[in-house]
């Protein structure tokens, strides 16, 4: 994962996809590196209730069943990852407000916030390797609709459908707390 703002921020929005897929549950491990430099729009602060100006954050994920274990990894303030050598000198790796870049085995996987225009990388691979049809509708009214969804399954009590429910956004949530907590060791 890598983003452009503080994992509070940003953290749920831009992780939930690789929580999602990969089913990470807690972490065993977080661990922060932190720098006091800026880039671009984020400007240097001292204050001691904040976190780091640019930090990367290392989330390790045990092993899951027949999954093994997962590193993800945050990155904000300017900071981001390797740009990976399957895009073009042209290509944008994410999007204005930052992206999610997930590494395996057979591949790469680019794509930007809410998993918007997922794209596998080396390019080629998308003409062989179509993307599945989504087994659960998308959330009607974009970024609005996720609150109306989720006031609409109250209402409508047990066994109504929300995108998020407590069962995924509950263990999701406080990885992103153990990761902001962790930039306050820093």
């Amino acid at each position: 994962d890598f983003g452009t703002g503080a994992l509070g921020d940003m953290g749920c929005l831009f992780m939930d996809v690789p929580f999602r897929a990969l089913r990470l549950g807690y972490p065993v491990s977080v661990e922060c590196s932190g720098a006091g430099v800026w880039s671009g729009f984020f400007q240097e602060a001292d204050y001691s209730d904040s976190g780091p100006t640019a930090s990367k954050i290392h989330i390790q994920f045990p092993a899951r069943g027949n999954m093994k274990p997962v590193e993800v990894i945050w990155y904000d303030g300017g900071i981001q990852p390797k740009r990976p050598d399957e895009l073009g000198p042209d290509d944008e790796m994410g999007e204005i407000d930052g992206g999610i870049l997930m590494e395996g085995t057979k591949g790469k996987l680019l794509a930007g916030l809410f998993g918007r225009n997922p794209t596998l990388l080396p390019k080629s691979k998308m003409q062989s390797n179509p993307f599945p049809k989504p087994d659960r509708p998308f959330v009607p009214g974009g970024w609005d609709g996720h609150q109306a969804q989720w006031t609409a399954a109250c209402k409508k009590g047990r066994g109504a459908y929300t995108s998020s429910p407590f069962s995924m956004a509950g263990p999701l949530t406080e990885t992103v707390l153990m990761g902001n907590l962790a930039t306050r060791s820093y």
